[in-house]
């Protein structure tokens, strides 16, 4: 069976998990990785590799950016639907959130304030501007650092 087509594979997985679990929305799969959210050009994926069985139907497929497709797993389905759920930015930048967001988590601040300084970014984010679409790095860390101010001040 030849390699399906980037809309057959859209369609095939287009709400066969949550939205949040993806580097990009849905509406934006043809075109964005779906780990890093990163406008560039996507592989196919295999989900449960070619070189153990996996089949080259659709609903086996997610689409990467080069970088993305040599980081993931090559296991099976769960596998890859749990690092994509653990890895992609569900603030839809692209791998400087992972710096940033990682820095947030050795910040200090306890596990519990986590998510309050996750919303705090994500509402600095939305009033900062972008450079080519994205954020700069600079954008990345001065929106952490505002956010880890919000939370230890009690904001």
């Amino acid at each position: 069976m030849s390699m399906p087509t980037v809309a057959a594979i859209v369609r095939a997985q287009k709400g066969a998990w949550p939205e949040h679990w993806m580097g990009c929305d849905w509406d934006e799969a043809r075109t964005r990785c779906w780990c890093c959210g990163f406008n560039r050009r996507l592989q196919r994926a295999h989900m449960h590799p070619a070189a153990t069985g996996g089949p080259n139907d659709p609903g086996n497929f997610v689409l990467l950016c080069a970088e993305c497709h040599r980081e993931a797993p090559d296991l099976d389905r769960e596998a890859m639907l749990t690092w994509l759920r653990e890895t992609s930015s569900d603030l839809h930048g692209d791998r400087r959130w992972r710096a940033a967001l990682e820095l947030l988590r050795r910040s200090g601040i306890s596990d519990d304030d986590v998510p309050a300084a996750i919303e705090a970014a994500r509402r600095h984010a939305e009033a900062a501007g972008t450079h080519g679409g994205s954020f700069s790095p600079g954008t990345c860390t001065e929106i952490v650092r505002r956010a880890l101010a919000e939370v230890a001040d009690g904001a």
